[in-house]
């Protein structure tokens, strides 16, 4: 329709995530998917051909996911303070 689309982050349907700034796409993210113990499911953001790692954003429930610590693995967790893992 020839409008610009609204700041934010969007989801979509095939598990990536767009950043839009000032009406431009400015990041693509790969959301990665794990299942807690409890059975929720923390997403991560992963940039285009990198791996889970420090300063990515961590979501449960659509929110920033509360601090603490996630299961990413079988031996694997991260650490998560305001949303972004430390």
């Amino acid at each position: 329709n020839g409008d610009k689309p609204s700041d934010g982050l969007y989801k979509s349907r095939q598990n990536k995530r767009f950043e839009i700034s000032n009406g431009i796409l400015v990041n693509e993210f790969y959301v990665e998917e794990h299942e807690q113990q409890n059975g929720e499911i923390i997403e991560i953001d992963n940039h285009r051909m990198q791996q889970t790692k420090k300063g990515n954003r961590v979501w449960l429930n659509n929110k920033p996911a509360p601090n603490g610590e996630y299961k990413i693995g079988f031996f694997s967790t991260v650490s998560v303070l305001k949303g972004l893992i430390r």
